[in-house]
């Protein structure tokens, strides 16, 4: 089969193939259930499971026949070894998701495990999958449970929705827009009388076509529907609407509309501008299907955008959990029903498996998705809408991109700031009038703080609660701490460490399961970080930030300096919450993205804490690499190369090369004049404290460090930074605020957050500290 069959086209969507894949497997499941019933198959399913099942049997093992649906033609667009070299693609993506090289093998074992596969990495599941199976076997294997029963439950319900209009036999015209490698054309009983309109790209019924031509030969359709494909693009109206005139469309009897997949790829005023369309064209009595999908912006969203193969988050143009917006714009607005994915499970009396990252071990696992579904059912005219949306409830979401470590660092900097709350209310009951309206919005309903920090090292930033006090963030945060946990070699070390951590707040809990539990039944998102946010973390946060406030603040001192530039800037607060004074400029470079959700969170954050900074504020969204676009940037919006500038670079180097750190620094050095100083704040390595330290530091681990130095000074001086500079230890900086750092087995004299103070080897001001 596979010899005859041909390529895939360029500009045939990856995520028509692999949802071919799925319904393959549907398919398969279909005729596993109906095998149970009786062994005698209905004659109709005979050329299938002669020519393809008894050959490739292979199918889902979480469908029943509550959910399956048959497409016999799905099989015949993914049974070549190019479709299963996209599936392998998708697969590794989705896996280099997970966060660290130890969840990944464990998740790639728990996957083939259930196979009697002894399988943990990457590269042997792509070398077994390419070297062992079939096609359709590779997707047995790879393909991700909770994408199997999001696929089964939509095709259901669309067919469902189909079968019900064919029930009418006034009901003669279906169109189905975007229609890609959809077969119901084929494979679905529609009367003699009907006809079915297809509209998609030229290039995609070329391919499907030459498919088609060859699958009917072997499986014979059991439409007697006409069958017009109309190769347009679907936003050129006029087009295809005279091309389904000509072809007998009649605008005065009802029509079947079907949009499935589609919206999505459209923006707002696209969708808008279709759906008049399909209205003007519409009689009375028709309907209209519109499947989509709604990635929210959050951590979940980024895993189930993972799962769906399609070419990820990015190309999607509309974001929406609320198609019924602009829909309603062209009168489809009448009877909204909705029901969520329970409501759908209920329908077809399916339990929806839970956790496709379930990995077995002796704890909560890493990360449980329940996919949620949300139909609504809208009528306008006697005219039908339906939309079909996976979604998230949580505000803020955090989108795609925004590193965890960004969320949870933000986490530690709330509790460093409550703390700094707790100490002013114990020098005196009546707070400075800044802390106020902190205290009276934020304190007061989420007054729990770090106990480890002192007066000496607490520093105030008023907003870094807003990033973190959703459940998101506390997901991020339990992920973590689970991560580390399992690092502990015995279960009994780790049980001890949560007795140690809970007991700490009168709390007892000895398993790992029971404080998961409680945090996320129990507790506010801030409230678990005052938790389960480890000591040693909190302290490195408090030193790091008082540290570089009191740079910046140093310098603000001198009038002089006007020009400040964060870089790898995250969900960085300082240039609203420190005292810039007027005619200062702060620059912030970023990626995109970052900046899209931060400025979501801090627009609604201003308006309950009021910034004490006057200066003007300037964000770039750019990669910090990408050296020529923001300089042009800053030039363009009043940066002076004759200026001294204040730069900071927290947190950012370890993930650059020492090459990509030198040419950093290079074009840094080529743009500050005389008088300029340099903050650069990274993390070293040094024996294997440090491995666990870097659990506890919430980044993607150290495998997705680039540069691993504990002198950073060393490719910095390269640069002519080269004066002056000075190493402070942790130890050194306790020292140098008079903190006694609390000495457990989480903190050794070999670890150090190492951060660099540098000015240019011209200048005469230099400090370094490591």
């Amino acid at each position: 089969m596979e010899s005859d069959t041909p390529n895939i086209t360029v500009g045939v969507a990856r995520t028509s193939v692999l949802v071919a894949g799925g319904r393959t497997l549907a398919t398969n499941s279909f005729i596993k259930e109906q095998l149970k019933i009786s062994e005698k198959l209905d004659e109709s399913l005979i050329p299938y499971y002669e020519n393809i099942y008894k050959k490739e049997p292979w199918s889902s093992n979480v469908l029943d026949e509550k959910v399956v649906t048959f497409d016999p033609y799905a099989y015949f667009f993914c049974c070549t070894k190019e479709s299963t070299e996209i599936l392998l693609d998708q697969f590794e993506q989705f896996v280099n998701m997970i966060p660290t090289q130890f969840l990944r093998n464990q998740f790639i074992n728990s996957l083939f495990s259930k196979k009697g596969l002894h399988i943990s990495s990457v590269e042997e599941s792509k070398k077994y999958l390419k070297e062992n199976c079939t096609p359709i076997q590779s997707f047995s294997l790879a393909y991700s449970d909770l994408f199997t029963i999001a696929l089964a439950l939509r095709n259901k319900f669309i067919d469902d929705f189909i079968l019900n209009n064919m029930k009418d036999p006034s009901t003669q015209q279906y169109v189905i827009l975007g229609a890609g490698l959809d077969t119901r054309a084929l494979r679905m009983p529609f009367a003699e009388g009907s006809t079915v309109w297809e509209v998609d790209f030229p290039h995609t019924f070329q391919f499907k076509e030459m498919v088609m031509n060859e699958a009917v030969k072997v499986i014979p359709p059991i439409s007697k529907a006409k069958l017009h494909r109309v190769g347009s693009n679907v936003l050129e109206t006029k087009q295809w609407i005279s091309s389904l005139e000509e072809t007998g469309f009649d605008k005065i009897k009802k029509t079947v509309w079907i949009l499935e997949g589609l919206a999505m790829y459209l923006t707002d005023e696209e969708i808008a501008m279709l759906c008049q369309a399909i209205s003007s064209i519409s009689a009375s009595g028709s309907s209209m299907l519109i499947q989509t999908l709604c990635i929210k912006k959050g951590i979940m969203s980024r895993i189930i955008s993972s799962l769906l193969p399609l070419p990820l988050k990015d190309e999607y143009k509309s974001l929406t959990d609320k198609p019924s917006d602009y829909i309603s714009k062209c009168g489809f607005t009448n009877n909204i029903e909705n029901l969520k994915g329970d409501d759908l499970s209920s329908r077809y009396n399916f339990s929806t498996v839970r956790g496709f990252l379930s990995i077995e071990a002796d704890s909560r696992s890493a990360s449980e998705v329940i996919i949620k579904f949300l139909f609504q059912s809208t009528k306008c005219f006697n005219t039908n809408s339906l939309f079909l949306i996976m979604e998230e409830n949580i505000k803020p979401n955090i989108p795609a991109g925004v590193a965890r470590t960004s969320v949870l660092i933000a986490g530690g900097r709330a509790l460093v700031t409550n703390s700094f709350i707790n100490e002013q209310l114990k020098i005196s009951e009546k707070l400075d009038e800044s802390l106020i309206p902190y205290y009276e919005n934020v304190y007061k309903k989420e007054p729990f703080y770090s106990n480890v920090i002192t007066e000496k090292i607490a520093s105030f930033d008023p907003y870094a609660y807003f990033f973190c006090c959703t459940k998101e963030s506390t997901e991020f945060l339990l992920d973590q701490t689970e991560e580390f946990l399992n690092m502990i070699p015995t279960k009994f070390a780790r049980n001890k460490l949560v007795k140690y951590l809970f007991s700490k707040k009168g709390l007892e809990f000895s398993t790992i399961e029971e404080s998961m539990k409680y945090c996320i039944e129990q507790c506010t998102p801030i409230q678990t970080y005052s938790i389960v946010y480890m000591d040693s973390l909190t302290i490195r946060i408090a030193l790091r930030n008082i540290l570089i406030d009191d740079f910046f603040m140093k310098n603000i001192k001198d009038t002089s300096t006007q020009q400040y530039v964060i870089l790898g800037a995250g969900l960085d607060t300082r240039a609203l919450r420190m005292p810039f004074a007027e005619g200062s400029t702060v620059w912030e470079v970023d990626f995109p993205h970052t900046f899209q959700f931060k400025e979501m969170v801090l627009n609604e954050a201003v308006k309950v804490i009021p910034p004490i900074s006057k200066a003007k504020l300037h964000r770039v969204g750019s990669n910090v690499l990408e050296t020529k676009q923001w300089i042009s940037s800053f030039e363009e919006t009043g940066f002076d190369k004759t200026k001294p500038t204040v730069w900071l670079l927290e947190g950012l180097v370890m993930y650059l090369t020492d090459e990509e750190i030198a040419m950093l620094c290079q074009e840094i050095s080529m743009i500050s004049a005389s008088g300029s100083s340099m903050v650069i704040q990274t993390l070293g390595k040094q024996g294997f404290m440090s491995k666990i330290m870097s659990s506890l530091v919430p980044t993607p681990l150290r495998d997705e460090f680039k540069s691993e130095s504990d002198k950073p000074c060393n490719y910095i001086s390269k640069c002519g930074f080269t004066n002056k500079i000075e190493n402070l230890t942790e130890n050194d900086l306790c020292k140098r605020y008079h903190f006694e750092f609390a000495r457990s087995f989480t903190s050794m004299d070999s670890d150090s957050v190492i951060g660099v103070l540098i000015p240019p080897s011209y200048l005469p001001k230099c400090v370094t500290v490591s």
